[in-house]
């Protein structure tokens, strides 16, 4: 089975990443770096770091708009249809993944541990 083409971070999918983009005019794809000649726009460097340091709160956010975007923007199946049967199925499986986790008795308590095994996953 073929993994993920791209890592998503699921940073990048909270609330206040989303707000910080919106009020400098930054995409999630570009951020503010120093550069040699001062200020510059650079694409984001896919890192796991950002999601090390997720709350649980930003961590259960960003888990349900990753899974309710799956099934609208993969392109997936035999077709590469966008939004497809396959992408609902495979958004599906993903949502019954995070579900899972959220039940755990011991998820607050070992979080850290639920973080870097889903970090693990989706680098896959």
């Amino acid at each position: 089975m073929e993994g993920w083409k791209c890592h998503i971070l699921l940073s990048n999918l909270t609330n206040l990443k989303h707000s910080l983009a919106e009020k400098s005019g930054n995409t999630l794809a570009n951020t503010l770096v120093f550069g040699p000649g001062g200020l510059e726009i650079q694409p984001v460097v896919a890192s796991s770091s950002a999601e090390e340091s997720l709350t649980i709160e930003e961590f259960i956010q960003a888990s349900n708009c990753l899974v309710d975007m799956i099934p609208l923007y993969l392109k997936a199946g035999p077709a590469g249809e966008i939004g497809g049967p396959d992408a609902h199925a495979i958004g599906a499986t993903w949502r019954a993944h995070y579900d899972n986790l959220l039940r755990r008795p011991d998820f607050t308590e070992i979080f850290a541990v639920y973080r870097r095994y889903n970090i693990f996953l989706r680098l896959k």
